[in-house]
C-alpha cells in the first residue's frame, strides 16, 4: 500500500485570521507517513506563530525519522515526544523574548502512520 497525503485548515466561523499551522510528510516508498495540524490559541497575539513554530519543529525533528526504517512504539513515542517538546521550548523562549507574546499557545495534532 502506498500512502498519500494532503491537508487543508479553515479559518472557521469565529475569527478574522487562520491561526493553524499544517504539514504532512510521506516517506520516498509511500510507506510511512507523518501529519501535523496546530491551531494557535484564539484570543490570545502569536498564536499563528506560535503553531507555525510548532509544525516546523515537530517535522524537522520527525520527518528524517519517518524516512528511515519503521521504529519500534517506545522509540516512536519517545520520538513524539522530544518533538513536542522541543516545540514547546521554542514557543515558550519565545514568549519569554516578546511581552507581546507572552500568552502565546498552540494546540497540536499529529499522526505518524
Amino acid at each position: 500500500m502506498t500512502l498519500i497525503a494532503t491537508g487543508l485548515t479553515d479559518i472557521g466561523t469565529r475569527r478574522v485570521s487562520n491561526q493553524d499551522a499544517i504539514a504532512w510528510h510521506v516517506c520516498p516508498d509511500g510507506t510511512r507517513a507523518l501529519g501535523v495540524v496546530a491551531d494557535g490559541m484564539g484570543g490570545y497575539k502569536g498564536g499563528e506563530i506560535a503553531s507555525q513554530v510548532a509544525v516546523n519543529v515537530i517535522t524537522q525533528v520527525l520527518v528524517p525519522l519517518i524516512n528511515q526504517p519503521p521504529v519500534d512504539d517506545a522509540a516512536q513515542v519517545r520520538a513524539i515526544r522530544d518533538a513536542v517538546n522541543e516545540a514547546n521550548e521554542q514557543i515558550q523562549a519565545l514568549r519569554e523574548e516578546d511581552p507581546v507574546l507572552g500568552n502565546m499557545g498552540t494546540t497540536i495534532v499529529l499522526v505518524w502512520i
